[in-house]
């Protein structure tokens, strides 16, 4: 499955795309989208109304024959992140890092904080950056089971999907601590625009005032 979110590689505005080989998967995709429906007015399955229009499908083609360029821009401005902030990798900050066997396109360039080595919160240091007119972001900020809606278990009628009276086992818990390794990221990860329209200074201003603000802000 693929997003088309507007901040993506490639985008439609909103929506996304799923990808099969499997005739049965498709069909089932395809009324699922629209309305649960195989043919006008046959509906085989319960369904919503996903449908794509025609000027987000056409901005999506004109977005698809451009993925190839778009992505070698995000892989530029990745490189220059990483060769601008080697320093602190390690020190103050975990960079990302490209395996041998992917192909990165670079949605996105998460760095991690190493909280421990800094005086002051990752709010705090999303402030100084955006003070520095850097557009930095927390595109994740907590682990997902910490949202209301799992705490309190907000369901449909009677509970479900969490308290289902056709549900069997025990009951569904989200305690604080059941990933601490994923709780430690969310609290210290921000983001660094790899925008398809930046340019190279603009990667090298946004490397330096980051680099500008963690060295303040050392321990």
């Amino acid at each position: 499955a693929f997003s088309f979110y507007q901040t993506k590689n490639m985008t439609t505005g909103e929506g996304g795309m799923v990808t099969t080989n499997r005739e049965d998967v498709y069909r089932r995709a395809r009324a699922f989208i629209d309305q649960g429906q195989e043919g006008r007015y046959y509906h085989v399955l319960l369904g919503w109304n996903y449908r794509m229009t025609e000027l987000q499908a056409a901005l999506g083609l004109a977005q698809l024959s451009r993925i190839e360029e778009l992505n070698a821009q995000r892989e530029r401005i990745a490189r220059i992140y990483t060769d601008e902030l080697s320093s602190l990798d390690g020190d103050l900050v975990h960079l990302p890092k490209a395996r041998s066997y992917v192909k990165h396109t670079w949605h996105i360039y998460q760095v991690l904080l190493k909280l421990d080595r800094i005086r002051v919160s990752r709010g705090r240091i999303v402030e100084a950056l955006r003070a520095e007119n850097i557009l930095v972001t927390v595109a994740y900020p907590r682990v997902i089971y910490e949202n209301p809606l799992f705490q309190q278990l907000a369901g449909y009628g009677r509970g479900c999907p969490w308290l289902c009276p056709l549900r069997s086992g025990a009951p569904v818990v989200y305690k604080p601590g059941t990933s601490p390794r994923a709780e430690l990221a969310a609290l210290s990860v921000v983001t660094l625009p790899t925008l398809a329209g930046m340019r190279d200074e603009d990667a090298i201003d946004t490397a330096t005032a980051f680099k500008k603000v963690l060295l303040y802000y050392k321990v």
